[in-house]
């Protein structure tokens, strides 16, 4: 265990001399000069420790954060790490430690709990905040130095929460900005998030007093940076806090100035292939569309209400004209991405929505892959796996939006996703037999093979390898149009040996029905193929 001095504190908020020198700095110095005054000061008092909080919780740390001190928050973290060596750790694995050196054995809430309890008695008791430390035996006195902890602190159990239990990526994510495009911008709010995570600092999943995750604080300050920001790098866009209200929630939960608008218009186009934000209620039964018409008015609200939350993506999935008339009216783009990788005419393939298909290819909407804007980064978790509206029919059994689709929208029969799919071999693979007989009636290459991350095999080698009634019968079909149409043609497919050096029968469940199935025609097609002469055989031909 570390033991440190107690530095001598002063003042209602027991700050110490040194302490009110930093935060002074951080506070008031100008942009120019906060870094070297930082430095000079670290430099002069190397005793000086980041991790020292006042009655508030509040550390150096926790000040750079709020003030946007990207430079001196990195200064910080480096004298933290030098004073603690043996708590703050900067591999990989460290914030696991930490959590786990937190509290063993002894869950979070329980935690909260026995703090609580704690604060009341001192309260009662009397005493300066200076004087408030963990009972003696606790966990926290055994893993980190008495003197980083205050009551607030103690409260959450985080050496880095501040009152009401708010750690520095809380308080940088708060200040990010109120426009999404200031991601872009060179703000020092987002750099002090950047500087976290390259630290190993990031606490993209600590909760507050309240509950609350940074992106939840992120949404009650209105900053659609900092919640855009946190999405990208892998928080949870379904956390909610302890009235159970979700980021859309808290977002519409204050006076929604156009600042919050935008981040409503944001979370709504973030969730807009799932819709799970939209749907949720709260501990009062709520839903956030109740809150954004509570906060704005109901006459104001009406026509806000269908231009936030209404997505073009989400009225493909359900199928909801009047909101895909809504968002063209609002000028969204027809063959607009979302999040997630999808455009609409994916979503609407893949529900079978004909007339929302109609309706986009009425207006030229392309029938090809999802191309990302430039710059714009995709949804961790993606998995549209560069899929085309042909595909995502197939798959689902829609083969009227497959007829439509070749049609109408031009949509290529050849087209390969990411993991070397066709449509055809999608439709295999679901064990669709609707859309793999439309697909062969437009004249699908049924010979094609998938070649991509060492995997290499045939319509059959996927059929082959499922074991369900739908694929049987699939299976099933096509060997009879085959054995009727071109023997030769059959046998080469049934021969073909994947990547693992296995024909199709060598995949089938032995003495299974597809087993069965394959062995029968491929005895079949080779007595066939041999009755059959070759044409450069020189076999003479009766004249007439």
């Amino acid at each position: 265990m570390l033991v440190c001095p107690e530095p001598r504190r002063r003042g209602l908020l027991s700050r110490s001399a040194l302490h009110v020198l930093l935060i002074g700095a951080l506070a008031k110095a100008p942009d120019s000069s906060k870094s070297s005054q930082v430095a000079n000061l670290l430099k002069e008092h190397p005793e000086c420790d980041p991790c020292v909080a006042d009655a508030n919780g509040w550390t150096p740390l926790h000040h750079a954060a709020a003030h946007g001190c990207h430079a001196e928050l990195k200064l910080l973290i480096a004298q933290a790490k030098r004073l603690h060596p043996k708590i703050w750790q900067a591999d990989k694995s460290g914030k696991e430690n930490l959590v786990r050196n937190r509290m063993p054995g002894t869950k979070k809430k329980e935690a909260r709990t026995s703090a609580s309890t704690s604060r009341s008695s001192k309260t009662k008791l009397g005493g300066s905040p200076s004087e408030w430390r963990p009972l003696s035996g606790s966990a926290e006195v055994a893993s980190y130095p008495s003197h980083c902890w205050t009551d607030s602190s103690v409260q959450v159990g985080s050496p880095l929460s501040a009152l009401m239990g708010r750690t520095p990526t809380h308080l940088a994510a708060q200040g990010a900005g109120r426009e999404a495009s200031a991601l872009l911008a060179d703000t020092g709010h987002i750099q002090c998030l950047n500087v976290l995570l390259e630290t190993g600092f990031l606490e993209i999943a600590e909760l507050d007093d309240r509950g609350m995750s940074p992106l939840l604080a992120a949404c009650a300050a209105g900053s659609a940076a900092g919640a855009r920001w946190l999405l990208l790098h892998g928080a949870d866009c379904y956390a909610e806090d302890k009235m159970r209200r979700n980021a859309l929630h808290v977002a519409c939960g204050s006076n929604l100035d156009e600042g919050r608008r935008e981040l409503v218009r944001f979370l709504c186009r973030w969730d807009a292939d799932f819709s799970r934000l939209k749907s949720s209620r709260d501990c009062r039964g709520r839903l956030p569309q109740d809150l954004y018409l509570y906060r704005q008015g109901a006459r104001r609200a009406i026509y806000g209400l269908g231009e936030d939350f209404a997505t073009l993506w989400e009225a493909a999935r359900i199928g909801d004209q009047n909101m895909l008339h809504t968002c063209l009216q609002a000028s969204a783009r027809v063959d607009a991405v979302s999040h997630g990788g999808f455009t609409a005419a994916m979503h609407a393939a893949s529900n079978g929505h004909m007339d929302v298909l109609r309706t986009l290819l009425s207006l030229r909407c392309s029938c090809g892959a999802a191309v990302p804007e430039l710059g714009m980064p995709e949804r961790p978790g993606t998995k549209w796996c560069g899929r085309t509206p042909l595909h995502l029919a197939a798959e689902a059994g829609h083969a009227d939006i497959c007829s439509m689709l070749v049609r109408a929208g031009g949509a290529q029969l050849e087209a390969r996703s990411k993991v070397g799919l066709t449509p055809l071999l999608s439709a295999a693979g679901a064990g669709q037999l609707a859309s793999l007989k439309i697909l062969v009636e437009f004249k699908a290459d049924l010979e094609v093979v998938q070649e991509a991350d060492d995997v290499r095999r045939n319509v059959f080698h996927i059929l082959a390898g499922k074991r369900t009634e739908q694929h049987f019968a699939c299976l099933r079909w096509l060997l009879d149009i085959l054995l009727a149409e071109d023997p030769k043609r059959l046998l080469q497919m049934l021969e073909l040996e994947d990547s693992d050096l296995r024909r199709p029968v060598d995949l089938a469940q032995q003495r299974g029905r597809s087993h069965q199935a394959l062995l029968r025609t491929l005895r079949k097609s080779r007595e066939m193929s041999d009755a059959v002469p070759d044409k450069g055989s020189g076999a003479s031909t009766p004249s007439k």
